[in-house]
This record gives structure tokens, C-alpha cells and sequence, in this order.
């Protein structure tokens, strides 16, 4: 009778060694999955400290800013992507409309974080001043209001772009990484 007991205990103990270990083997299973899944989405954009990286090596970059930032107004946090490029001495910004593109398209590109406020970019001269480049023809071409976009130029150099202005141009979030087109930076 004692064997029978202790294959009874026995059992037992199996059994509930069995029950402790199913919750963590459905939480280990969901984790695969889920992490499974994200790896089956296609990878897109870059992220900003690449984007630094590949832009200062560009010829004709003097430096690059590269910004994702973010504030919190109540429960609400609002994300921004800023490019700005400083255009070496002895270049300047030549294609005004392909270098409007390619920098909206290169700040689109960022995937830190889907920008929900805004997009900023520009071009400044290596003393801090704006870059002098028709970026307000580039903007009418394009067929955005300039005078809006453009009233932070005189401050700054920077254009500012709502992200629901820019999400039907640019396409889905994060955009692929734009190369830079020939003639948006020209030797002088």
C-alpha cells in the first residue's frame, strides 16, 4: 500500500510541477511570436545618428543636425523630426525643388520615432545664417503655403512642416532613404 501512495505523491507533484510550468511556456511561446512578427516587417528608413553619419559625408555638407525630439502637453506626447544642413563654404544649394524634396524625404526617413507634430529642415550657411536658396519658389512649386512654412526662415533657416501636411506627399512612415540628387549641392 505504501507504493501505491507514493506513486500517488508522486503524480501529484508531476502534475503540478506541469500546472506551474504552462503559464510560462504560453508566455514564452506569445513572446516568439510577437517578436517573430516584428522581425517579418519590413525594415524601413534609418535612424537619426545613420542619417548624421551618412550626411556629413556627404561633399558639400559642412556639418548636419539630426533631431528627434518630443513634448508632452497633458497625456498627449508629440514627436518632431528636425535635418538641418550646414552647406560647406565653397558649395551651395543649387536644385532648390530636388533639395526641398530630398530633405523632407530624408527627415521622413528617420525611424526613431513616426514624427506627430512636425518636420523641420533647412539649410545654413557654416556662420549660422540661412542658406540663400529659393526655398520659397520650392515650396509654391510644390504647392505648399510658403509664407506659413516659411515664417521661421529669418530665425533660424528651418522650415516647418505639419506631419498631416507632409503624410499624403511623403508616403507611409518611415520613408526609404532618399540618396541625394545631383545639383541640390553645387561647388561655387
Amino acid at each position: 500500500m505504501a507504493t501505491v501512495r507514493a506513486d500517488a505523491t508522486s503524480l501529484d507533484r508531476k502534475r503540478r510541477r506541469s500546472q506551474r510550468a504552462a503559464p510560462v511556456a504560453l508566455l514564452a511561446l506569445v513572446s516568439a511570436l510577437l517578436l517573430g512578427g516584428c522581425a517579418l516587417l519590413p525594415p524601413g528608413g534609418e535612424s537619426g545618428e545613420a542619417t548624421h553619419e551618412r550626411l556629413d559625408s556627404l561633399a558639400g555638407v559642412a556639418d548636419s543636425r539630426v533631431r528627434v525630439a518630443n513634448i508632452l502637453s497633458g497625456f498627449t506626447r508629440y514627436w518632431s523630426t528636425t535635418v538641418e544642413i550646414t552647406v560647406a563654404d565653397d558649395y551651395a544649394v543649387g536644385d532648390a525643388d530636388a533639395a526641398l524634396d530630398w530633405l523632407l524625404h530624408t527627415a521622413w526617413s528617420i525611424n526613431n520615432q513616426e514624427p506627430n507634430s512636425g518636420v523641420l529642415v533647412g539649410f545654413v550657411n557654416p556662420d549660422g545664417t540661412t542658406a540663400d536658396w529659393d526655398w520659397h519658389g520650392a515650396l509654391t512649386a510644390a504647392g505648399y503655403d510658403a509664407d506659413w512654412i516659411g515664417r521661421g526662415m529669418d530665425e533660424g533657416g528651418i522650415l516647418l512642416f505639419k506631419s498631416e501636411n507632409v503624410t499624403g506627399v511623403l508616403g507611409d512612415w518611415p520613408a526609404a532613404v532618399p540618396d541625394l540628387p545631383a545639383g541640390v549641392l553645387v561647388a561655387d
